[in-house]
Parts: structure tokens; C-alpha cells; sequence
């Protein structure tokens, strides 16, 4: 799955949950900076 569709499923997941949008967008930012560390790592692994 793309970066866009873990966003998208993510989202999907707060709605059902009940979280209120302006909630949402602190969270999904915290996920955007979070797989980007991920990928970043796993980029320098790779390097190695």
C-alpha cells in the first residue's frame, strides 16, 4: 500500500472511531512524519 492509502485507511479508522477532524489533522501529520522516519531509516539501512 502507497503513503496515500495508509492515509487514507488511517483516516477511516479515526472517523470510526468517533475522532473529531480537527483532531485528525495533528494525528495524521504525526503519521506522515512518522513513515517518513521509517522510510528514511530503512533508505540508510539499505546504504550499508
Amino acid at each position: 500500500m502507497n503513503n496515500d492509502g495508509d492515509i487514507s485507511s488511517f483516516q477511516k479508522v479515526l472517523d470510526m472511531k468517533g475522532i473529531r477532524k480537527p483532531e485528525q489533522a495533528h494525528l495524521i501529520e504525526r503519521l506522515k512524519r512518522e513513515h517518513a522516519a521509517i522510510i528514511a531509516s530503512h533508505q540508510q539501512q539499505i546504504q550499508q
